[in-house]
């Protein structure tokens, strides 16, 4: 029900009565100022196994060289390192802060069963720092906005159909990511052959339950999921023809123009990511992938919206019902302490006049045993004396011969 600000962009809720001015009063000129004052932003990460040319088929949708944009590289807690580049791309008097993510060693360990976590947790630290700023108490004028819009997933062009791994990974993050699924390489396929896989990919991703993005539009959607999954077949090379610079792959037997829609669907793709959903892909990601994980978060964390009965809680008041939650349970926390320490000193104390005693009962007994011996040394010693003297006082006799 309430508005929603979407990268600078204000949708406001539908009004009860409409009112005409009865002459022009500048309100048309509305979209003109947002589109001239907006700042936009949008993220696109790309995944797959390696060599599934994905550095390429970012070049092939945005007409330029990778090389151009800035790197930030950034490596996860383990597995797949993920590559970040940073450039703004400006059509016209329209500039887009355009982010591009690509995960290069998808699938090349031997243990593929933590990438799903892997990934996620790159997804959701987007969405964590965007909280974050969120709920700063200072907000920058402008937010940097660093969270996923869009992921295109490349799956290898095997025989066999999806591989187990894909479907891992893609099931793992298509509820905090809008997902295009899209054939790499297609151009190594027969036309049946492509047909077939494209039914064994959909077929895996009906049965596993992922969501997959769609356009909105009616007539776009209706394109789109005739050709989904996307066949794409990418290229970092250009060659000019007939004054006419195309993107090609080269063969032996000649080349494949990339943007040819009879074997290539990337112009298809160009169009639902960059030319007609951008806006839409920046909409989802705020309004369902981004709202979802706040609401998990923070609920999480204690906040709730309404109360026993039902009735709405001011954000005021559970901000500060929160506050007094902490406060409470730092005082519990601290009571708690105190009495854990209190119970600890108390054993401590008994244990030491345990030992105490006992050593005292110790003492009286060796005293005891040493007063008895003494007694008897003594004892001894008199009745030595006496026989000594006994001894001494003898009469002594005559020697004979004298």
């Amino acid at each position: 029900g309430g508005e929603m600000v979407v990268e600078g962009m204000l949708r406001l809720p539908e009004a009860a009565v409409t009112a005409s001015p009865r002459e022009e009063i500048g309100v048309v000129n509305l979209p003109d100022q947002m589109v001239r004052d907006a700042e936009y932003t949008f993220n696109l990460m790309v995944l797959g196994e390696p060599s599934v040319g994905k550095k390429s088929l970012v070049e092939t949708l945005l007409g330029a060289s990778i090389s151009q944009f800035e790197e930030l590289e950034s490596r996860t807690s383990a597995g797949p390192r993920i590559t970040e580049y940073r450039a703004v791309l400006q059509e016209g008097s329209i500039k887009c802060k355009f982010g591009v993510a690509l995960a290069t060693d998808i699938g090349s360990q031997l243990d593929k069963s933590g990438l799903g976590k892997v990934v996620l947790g790159a997804l959701q630290r987007k969405f964590e720092a965007y909280l974050e700023t969120e709920m700063s108490t200072t907000r920058p004028p402008v937010r940097e906005d660093t969270r996923i819009h869009a992921c295109v997933y490349m799956i290898s062009p095997t025989g066999g159909g999806v591989k187990a791994c894909d479907i891992h990974l893609m099931k793992a993050i298509h509820h905090r990511v809008n997902l295009i699924p899209v054939i790499a390489k297609a151009d190594g396929f027969t036309e049946a052959e492509l047909a077939a896989f494209k039914v064994s990919v959909s077929a895996a991703l009906l049965k596993h339950g992922i969501r997959v993005f769609t356009p909105s539009d009616s007539v776009l959607r209706t394109t789109y999921e005739a050709a989904a999954p996307l066949a794409t077949v990418a290229s970092s090379e250009a060659i000019s023809v007939g004054g006419r610079s195309m993107r090609v792959r080269q063969y032996p037997w000649g080349l494949v123009e990339v943007e040819n829609p009879k074997y290539s669907q990337v112009g298809l793709l160009r169009n639902v990511v960059l030319r007609d959903c951008t806006y839409e892909l920046m909409r989802l990601t705020h309004v369902d992938k981004y709202e979802a994980f706040r609401q998990e978060r923070l609920v999480k964390i204690g906040f709730k919206d309404h109360d026993a009965e039902g009735q709405a809680i001011p954000l005021v008041d559970r901000i500060e019902a929160k506050r007094e939650e902490i406060d409470g349970g730092h005082d519990d926390a601290v009571r708690e302490l105190r009495q854990k320490w209190i119970k600890m000193a108390n054993e401590k104390e008994a244990q030491f006049v345990h030992a105490r005693e006992a050593l005292s009962d110790k003492y009286a007994r060796l005293m005891d045993i040493h007063n008895k011996e003494q007694h008897r040394y003594d004892k001894q010693l008199q009745d030595l004396e006496e026989e000594r003297k006994a001894w001494e006082s003898r009469p002594r006799g005559k020697g004979k011969g004298k």
